[in-house]
């Protein structure tokens, strides 16, 4: 903005803004046509708000040039200069008239602004070649000069942080390209591998059996396993069978698969399920590991947890106090198995053999106490090998082991290690 359209705004003579502008400290302006920055245009702005009224209109004290001291004519100069005209005494009208063109005249020089308060003027350079002090206006450009500097050096800064990002980001990206393609490669190779264990599965199961594999030779025959119809159906893995299966058992298809299907092993499947599978009323404790299948009390192959707790600790003493220190358990589920290793005393030697041990039958060396849990799943080769064993029909933990303690203090006729009657 201009001093004048300022001081029309203000509403006064923009001599007093010029005033105003030397008071704030601003000598450079001396011209109502100047043009103000947006710092001095603030600063002027509050100073004639804190103005009082009668002081807006006076005006300052305008500061004007001193006279020059004149100069004593010089008596050399004027005897070399004897003879020459003034170029200021050949007026235009007189040069007109003996018919000589106009003098051009070059502009004389106008004298440097007034930059001190109160009119004084300016001294001039010093002799000597010494360089004259620095204006205000000089040093404000410096500063300037300074802090452009400083700005351009920290955009260079800046920019090179912001180059130094955009290769990172693109070291970034690119890595992440090389793991989509590295995770589809491992995702091939992961299928790949499983396509290899579910035929490494299959052959061994083959090995295990040779009469199934003898009796299926062609995989579209009448004789041929589950696995081999999932195939051919499509089906790549166990994870789509089961996936497969679900499905099937969702829409309520169960029915429809299970009259297509026969068990060449009934008694390899059983055992499989009574491994896998418990059958637990509800509150009763859930053993880990299996799959749970919630029925009725009068049901349940499980015991709440107080009486599997109650019963382990009353075995565990009985043990103890007749000197029975090695123990060994036939028969029993894995569920089981587990639950009695994870309850009874530490300083118990306890052993458990499967009751559905088929091929090599574990030697089992002397022991204080053998029982014999006929309850559950039991081969009659496993049962042959311990004549002397005490021989426990109750299913659950704490009737078995309930009985087990009965014979062990004597409640019942007959020794521990030898009774074979029904407790």
């Amino acid at each position: 903005m201009r001093i004048r359209k300022l001081a029309t705004e203000f509403g006064v003579d923009p001599r007093l803004i010029l005033g105003w502008l030397h008071e704030l400290g601003y000598p450079r302006y001396h011209d109502p046509e100047q043009q103000l920055g947006p710092e001095v245009l603030t600063r002027l702005r509050i100073h004639q708000r804190e103005l009082p009224r009668s002081a807006r209109a006076r005006l300052p004290p305008v500061p004007t040039l001193q006279p020059r001291p004149a100069v004593p004519p010089d008596p050399e100069l004027g005897a070399a200069m004897k003879g020459v005209v003034p170029l200021a005494s050949s007026t235009p009208a007189r040069r007109a008239r003996e018919g000589r063109p106009p003098v051009a005249r070059a502009p004389s020089p106008q004298s440097p602004p007034n930059n001190h308060r109160g009119g004084a003027q300016s001294q001039p350079a010093p002799a000597g070649g010494a360089k004259p002090a620095p204006s205000e206006l000089g040093l404000a450009l410096e500063a300037e000069k300074a802090a452009c500097k400083k700005l351009n050096m920290e955009l260079d800064a800046e920019r090179a942080l912001r180059q130094a990002q955009d290769t990172a980001l693109a070291a970034e990206r690119t890595e992440a390209v090389s793991l989509r393609e590295k995770l589809a490669g491992l995702a091939a190779d992961r299928e790949r591998l499983r396509e290899e264990r579910d035929a490494l599965v299959a052959e061994a199961a083959l090995r295990s059996n040779p009469n199934a594999a003898s009796a299926t030779p062609d995989p579209g025959g009448a004789g041929s396993s589950l696995r081999q119809v999932l195939e051919r159906r499509g089906l790549r893995s166990e994870d789509e069978f089961t996936l497969a299966f679900r499905a099937l058992l969702d829409q309520r298809r169960l029915p429809e698969l299970l009259a297509h299907l026969s068990v060449a092993e009934p008694d390899a499947l059983l055992s499989l399920l009574e491994r896998r599978l418990v059958l637990l009323a509800e509150g009763d404790e859930e053993p880990p590991g299996v799959a749970l299948l919630r029925v009725t009390s009068e049901r349940s192959e499980g015991e709440p947890p107080s009486a599997v707790r109650d019963s382990l600790r009353r075995f565990s003493t009985a043990c103890l106090v007749h000197n029975l220190r090695s123990v060994v358990i036939v028969g029993g589920s894995p569920a089981y198995h587990r639950s009695l290793r994870e309850g009874l005393d530490s300083r118990i030697r306890l052993r458990l053999v499967p009751g559905n041990s088929r091929g090599h039958i574990p030697e089992i060396p002397s022991a204080d106490l053998v029982i014999v849990w006929a309850g559950t799943e039991l081969d009659h080769r496993v049962s042959q090998r311990f004549p002397d064993a005490m021989i426990v029909p109750h299913r659950g933990i704490s009737r078995m082991l309930g009985a087990a303690v009965e014979r062990i203090e004597g409640r019942s006729t007959g020794s521990p290690r030898a009774d074979r009657t029904d407790g």
